[in-house]
């Protein structure tokens, strides 16, 4: 009889521990499925924020980032400038060259905007060569103008695509957060109209919005 209660205790134990390791093993499994699940929705969500030509954050992802700099803004009372750029002569480049030139000048422009800017500004590609600046930590308007200046300055620059030199420029109208103290819809049409101030200054140009 003892042996008997001994090999069901030690039947019972093996069954026991194979419940367990099998039970263990289902329970990595099931970890590793939302792990993988997990990457998949933030690698999803990624792509889903940023403009699959330049890289650069998408019009979905604008809301976003300026919301947080202007909470940014607030907090820290500084300036936050929201630009609204435009590429001028790019349609006649693209006309002229093709849709495929167009393309690498839009690459080299984001990069050369991406190269202006400061490691926690942003540069937003709404579509076309339509861009939207946040440029976040200014101190005083004299600052915001020189950043303003290097980042015309740099586009205005020839650039080399597929073997010819191209010269465009940009247009850029801006409004200032807090002093335009409204909302994101807002404080975007305010920089857009300002732009177009620009353009009709000579291109080649930035102006900052007025009530």
């Amino acid at each position: 009889r003892l042996n008997i209660m001994l090999s069901v205790i030690i039947l019972f134990f093996g069954l026991f521990g194979l419940a367990l390791m099998f039970f263990f093993r289902a329970r990595q499994k099931t970890q590793e499925e939302e792990l993988r699940l997990i990457s998949n929705n933030a690698l999803l969500q990624d792509v889903a924020h940023h403009d699959v030509l330049t890289k650069l954050p998408n019009r979905l992802a604008l809301d976003g980032l300026l919301g947080n700099a202007m909470a940014t803004a607030k907090r820290d009372s500084d300036l936050l400038a929201i630009c609204f750029l435009d590429l001028d002569g790019f349609k006649g480049v693209n006309d002229r060259m093709g849709h495929r030139s167009g393309d690498n000048l839009l690459i080299a422009a984001s990069g050369r905007m991406k190269k202006a800017i400061r490691e926690h500004d942003s540069v937003i590609r709404l579509g076309g060569d339509e861009f939207v600046l946040i440029l976040g930590g200014i101190k005083n308007k004299m600052q915001l103008e020189i950043l303003l200046n290097r980042i015309l300055e740099l586009l205005s620059a020839p650039f080399m695509i597929d073997g010819q030199n191209v010269s465009i420029s940009a247009s850029c109208g801006v409004t200032i957060y807090p002093e335009d103290d409204t909302s994101i819809a807002d404080l975007l049409m305010h920089a857009d109209a300002a732009m177009y101030r620009a353009k009709a200054k000579g291109k080649n140009a930035w102006e900052i919005y007025t009530t």
